[in-house]
């Protein structure tokens, strides 16, 4: 079933070089910049939006750090599990997969992307609806491109999706609680 789903995506691969293109640049530039580009954009979007303007620099800060505290963590656990799991990647297990994207030949399980932009998704959605919706489209869009580029299956993605969003909400909820009392 993993592997229709796999295929499923990775056929709209190597159709079209605009296609191609587009599906390289999200997936190979989406980390570790994209990731530092998406939480400059956080910050903007909370200096800037109307319900933070009003808000002491300490408050709308300490959200900011509680959102990279959660992306950070999630990575790191995604990083401990790559070590242990050590998995190929779907161009080394599959012979007829031929990647967009060059990566290193055995850090498949789970996907660091997916694990680090939902964790920036479901921090954000913690914060703020609309734009935590935004970030989720972006995440998807990232898993996604990973998948079509040939360097992940989607488990990877859907575990790395679980492990950013889980580690995002007890992050936040736990750090929330703390600095409430």
């Amino acid at each position: 079933m993993s592997l229709k789903i796999f295929y499923l995506f990775y056929n709209f691969a190597h159709h079209s070089k605009f296609f191609d293109g587009l599906v390289f640049g999200v997936a190979q530039y989406s980390n570790p910049w994209g990731i530092i580009l998406a939480l400059l954009v956080l910050i903007i979007i909370l200096i800037t939006h109307k319900d933070w303007k009003g808000k002491k620099f300490f408050e709308w800060t300490r959200e900011v750090v509680i959102v990279g505290i959660s992306v950070a963590s999630a990575y790191l656990v995604t990083l401990l599990l790559k070590i242990i799991v050590h998995a190929p990647r779907p161009f080394i297990a599959l012979p007829n997969v031929h990647p967009l994207v060059i990566e290193t030949p055995y850090d498949s399980f789970p996907s660091g992307h997916a694990t680090a932009f939902f964790a920036l998704a479901v921090s954000m959605y913690m914060y703020d609806k609309k734009w935590g919706t935004v970030f989720f489209i972006i995440a998807i869009l990232v898993s996604l491109s990973r998948v079509i580029s040939g360097v992940h299956f989607p488990i990877d993605i859907l575990v790395g999706a679980i492990i950013g969003s889980l580690v995002a909400y007890s992050v936040h909820t736990l750090l929330v609680k703390k600095m409430r009392k």
